[in-house]
């Protein structure tokens, strides 16, 4: 092999290097912009189900104050007598 020969073999080599570099750089790129985007998304969704969690127990509060107030006191004194017999029994 000539001298010649082996720095085209060189020089194509070094191209080739050259590319597969600005792929990986391409590719990087796109994957951290995905990396990015999914932190975000994950973020924005958490926000919206507290959101939701929130309008749960806003409307769950409200229902409780609609409620009849002697199917409250009787939830009451159901849960008393429970707390009592729990603190009866051994």
């Amino acid at each position: 092999m000539l001298f010649s020969e082996y720095l085209h073999e060189k020089a194509e080599e070094s191209r080739h290097n050259e590319t597969v570099g600005y792929l990986i750089i391409i590719i990087g790129s796109i994957g951290l912009v995905l990396l990015l985007a999914g932190i975000m998304i994950s973020v924005h969704y958490t926000k919206e189900r507290g959101w939701y969690m929130k309008e749960i127990h806003k409307a769950h509060s409200v229902e409780e104050k609609t409620k009849n107030p002697k199917e409250i006191k009787f939830r009451t004194r159901v849960k008393n007598k429970e707390k009592e017999s729990l603190a009866i029994s051994p």
